[in-house]
C-alpha cells in the first residue's frame, strides 16, 4: 500500500509539473510573439533555453542508453513531424500514448481527430518500445510513425506515470521551434475524447470576452491622463499587410482633425497575421504612430465580426466620453467634414444624441443570399446558416463600409455581442445587434457604397458623407485627397 502510495505522490508531483508547464507555455505562445515590449521576447528566450536544459537532463535521467541492440526509433523522432505548421494554426493537441497502443490511436486519427480542419493539429506523444528484443514490434511502431508522421518519440520510459512529463516537455519543444504562432495547446491521454468542434467555439468566443488587443493605443487622453472632448473616435477596418493604405489615411482624410472646434481621432483595428516581417513592421508601425489596436484573432473576412467586438470593447474600456463611434472599411474615402456638419445640425434639433444609428440602409436580404463582391469564393464567406440566424431575411442594417453610432449604443452593442451567436457578415451582425435593443437604423444617401463621382464638388459636397470604392490603393488615395483639397476649384454646393 505504501508503494502504491509512493507511485500516485510521484504521478501527481509529475503531473502538475507538466501542467505547469504547459499553462506557462501555452500563455507565452498566446501572447510573446504580438507583445510590443522587448522584455516579452527576452521571457521567450529564456524560457527556451530553461525547457531544453531541462529536457536534456530529464533524458538522461531516462538512462537512453546506446547498449540496445536494435533502435530504429531512437533518434530524429522530431524531424517526423512538419517543420512547421500552417499560419492560421488555432490548437495542437498532444495526446500521451505508449507505444503498444496502436489500436487507440487508430481510433483516434478515425475518428475525432478527422476534422477536415487545417486549424487543428493532433500529435501523439510516446517513448520509445520498451522491450529492445521485440523486433517486430518496433518495426510496426516504426512503420506507423512513417506512414503517418503525427509521432513525437525520442525517449526511453517504462511506464505513462513516469513518462508523461518527459512527453509534454518533448511536445513542447517541438512546438516552440516549429509551431510558435498556435493560439492554445491541448493536453490529453488516448482514453480521451476531444469535441474539437465545441472546443473550437468556447476558445473563440473567450477570445471575443477577452480580447484588450496587443497593441496599445491612448489617443483619447492628455499627456497628464485628463480626458480629451472627443467628438468623435473612428476606428478603421485594416488588414495587417495594408500599411502603404494606412500610411495614405493618416497623411489625408485620416490626420488629427479638429473641425469646427469638434475633435475627431481615427485609429486601425487589425487582426493577427503571423508572418514574421509583417509582425515587426507593424509594431514599427505602432511605436511610429501609437494608432493600432491589434485583435487577438487571425485577421480574415470571416473574423470582420471579431474586429467590430474588439471595437466596442475597446471604446467602452478607454474611450466612453466621446459623443460618437465611427466604423469603416480603408477603402472608403470619409469626409468628415460634412458629417460634423451634418451631426451637429442634428443636435441642435435635439435629435441624433441616443440609440441613433446612421449609414447607408440596407433591408430584405435574404439569409444564404448576400452578393456584395463578385470573388468566386465571397458567397461561401457570406453563407449563414439558421443555427446562426433563424430568419429567412436579415434585419435592415446599415453598410459595413462607413456608419456612425451614438456613443449610448457602445455598451449596449457589446453586452447584446457577447450573447449573440457570432456570424462572418459583419454588417448583418450589426443589425442583428441593434435590431435585439430595438433601435431603427436611419438611412442616409451621403454614405456612398459603390463608387461615385470624384471631381472636387462631388466630393466636398454636403450630401456626400463617404464614398466606396474610389481608394483602393494608396495612389488612388492621394489623387482623391488632392482633388478634394484643389484650392484653385470654387464649389456652391459646400
Amino acid at each position: 500500500m505504501a508503494d502504491v502510495r509512493k507511485d500516485r505522490t510521484i504521478m501527481w508531483i509529475l503531473t502538475a509539473a507538466a501542467i505547469i508547464n504547459v499553462l506557462i507555455v501555452s500563455l507565452l505562445l498566446t501572447h510573446s510573439a504580438d507583445v510590443h515590449q522587448p522584455q516579452g521576447r527576452e521571457v521567450q528566450h529564456k524560457l527556451i533555453v530553461y525547457l531544453n536544459e531541462t529536457d536534456q537532463k530529464l533524458l538522461k535521467l531516462a538512462d537512453m542508453s546506446k547498449k540496445e541492440p536494435i533502435s530504429l526509433l531512437k533518434k530524429n523522432r522530431i524531424e517526423g513531424l512538419p517543420s512547421g505548421c500552417p499560419d492560421d494554426i488555432f490548437i495542437i493537441t498532444l495526446v500521451i500514448s505508449t507505444p503498444d497502443d496502436s489500436t487507440r490511436r487508430h481510433a483516434i486519427r478515425s475518428s475525432w481527430a478527422t476534422t477536415g480542419n487545417d486549424h487543428v493539429l493532433t500529435v501523439f506523444l510516446m517513448g520509445e518500445h520498451p522491450d529492445s528484443r521485440d523486433r517486430d514490434g518496433i518495426l510496426r511502431l516504426n512503420n506507423e510513425f512513417v506512414k503517418y508522421k503525427d509521432i513525437l518519440n525520442n525517449y526511453k520510459h517504462e511506464s505513462r506515470k513516469a513518462g508523461s512529463s518527459l512527453m509534454v516537455l518533448l511536445g513542447i519543444q517541438w512546438i516552440l521551434e516549429h509551431c510558435q504562432q498556435v493560439r492554445y495547446v491541448l493536453i490529453v491521454h488516448d482514453t480521451m475524447f476531444v469535441n474539437y468542434r465545441r472546443l473550437m467555439k468556447v476558445l473563440e468566443h473567450r477570445d471575443i470576452q477577452d480580447n484588450d488587443g496587443k497593441l496599445l493605443i491612448d489617443i483619447c487622453f492628455t499627456q497628464g491622463r485628463k480626458k480629451r472632448d472627443i467628438f468623435m473616435i473612428a476606428f478603421i477596418n485594416s488588414h495587417p499587410k495594408n500599411w502603404g493604405i494606412r500610411n495614405a489615411i493618416r497623411r489625408t482624410w485620416g490626420s488629427d482633425l479638429s473641425i469646427g472646434g469638434e475633435l475627431i481621432r481615427v485609429f486601425f483595428i487589425l487582426g493577427k497575421q503571423t508572418h514574421s516581417a509583417n509582425r515587426s513592421y507593424i509594431m514599427t508601425e505602432d511605436a511610429q504612430h501609437q494608432d493600432i489596436l491589434q485583435g487577438n484573432f487571425i485577421d480574415s473576412f470571416a473574423n470582420r465580426t471579431l474586429k467590430v467586438i474588439a471595437g466596442l470593447k475597446w471604446i467602452l474600456k478607454n474611450c466612453d466620453h466621446a459623443h460618437y463611434l465611427y466604423a469603416g472599411a480603408e477603402d472608403t474615402f470619409v469626409n468628415f467634414k460634412s458629417i460634423v456638419r451634418y451631426l451637429i445640425e442634428l443636435r441642435n434639433k435635439g435629435d441624433a444624441r441616443e440609440r441613433f444609428y446612421l449609414g447607408s440602409r440596407i433591408y430584405g436580404n435574404e439569409r444564404l443570399s448576400v452578393k456584395r463582391e463578385k470573388r468566386a469564393n465571397t458567397k461561401k464567406l457570406l453563407k449563414v446558416s439558421s443555427k446562426q440566424y433563424s430568419g429567412r431575411y436579415y434585419p435592415t442594417y446599415c453598410s459595413g463600409s462607413g456608419y456612425i453610432l451614438s456613443s449610448d449604443m457602445v455598451p449596449s452593442m457589446y453586452r447584446t455581442a457577447l450573447r449573440t451567436p457570432l456570424i462572418g457578415v459583419a454588417d448583418v451582425f450589426q443589425g442583428i445587434l441593434a435590431k435585439r435593443l430595438d433601435v431603427e437604423p436611419v438611412g442616409h444617401p451621403g454614405f456612398k457604397t459603390w463608387a461615385g463621382r470624384v471631381d472636387a464638388c462631388s466630393l466636398r459636397s454636403y450630401d456626400t458623407l463617404t464614398v466606396r470604392g474610389i481608394t483602393k490603393t494608396p495612389e488612388q488615395l492621394f489623387h482623391v485627397w488632392e482633388t478634394y483639397t484643389n484650392k484653385f476649384v470654387n464649389c456652391s454646393n459646400v
